[in-house]
């Protein structure tokens, strides 16, 4: 397991025991602050399902990582990352609140508009879907510390792809 120590934060790989601390994380985060979703008006009872399946996903891929506070064991932060698949998200589509379809629609037409303009060599596509930290962890630059872990950037230095919604940091 990578497991990687900064004074207060702790990057690990997503696993099992922290889904329902890392559901939560996504909840606290995306409704409020991240632009798509807080135009739209998307509800945390609405975010969810589908954070929920997202996570699901990404624990079962072993591709995400978390940002967990050293003292309090809090999940401070993630990047979920998958192999990106339009049929995961056609059955996502069919569990989550209207809102979310024009979110889907432009993530179709980027994942289209990726494929006509690479050659992609197999059907799996590495995806940063989703990244962001608590309000209460914001300056501690761990979203670029995410995306630098060794597992992340050997990846991304592959074939990467990364749409919105992506959180600022």
């Amino acid at each position: 397991m990578l497991m990687l120590e900064e004074s207060e934060i702790v990057y690990e790989i997503l696993q099992e025991k922290d889904l329902g601390q890392t559901i939560n994380c996504l909840v606290d985060v995306f409704p409020s602050a991240e632009p798509i979703f807080s135009s739209l008006k998307v509800t945390p009872s609405e975010f969810y399902p589908f954070a929920e399946m997202i996570c699901q996903k990404a624990v079962a891929e072993g591709l995400s990582h978390i940002a967990k506070d050293s003292v309090t064991s809090e999940v401070a932060g993630f990047i979920i990352s998958d192999h990106l698949s339009s049929e995961f998200y056609e059955e996502i589509s069919k569990n989550v609140s209207q809102k979310f379809e024009i979110c889907f629609q432009v993530l179709k037409e980027l994942h289209q508009q990726y494929e006509m303009e690479k050659k992609v060599v197999n059907s799996k596509i590495f995806h940063v879907g989703l990244l962001g930290s608590r309000e209460k962890y914001r300056g501690k630059k761990i979203g670029n510390k995410l995306g630098k872990l060794p597992s992340i950037k050997s990846k991304i230095m592959m074939l990467a792809f990364s749409s919105p919604p992506v959180h600022p940091i």
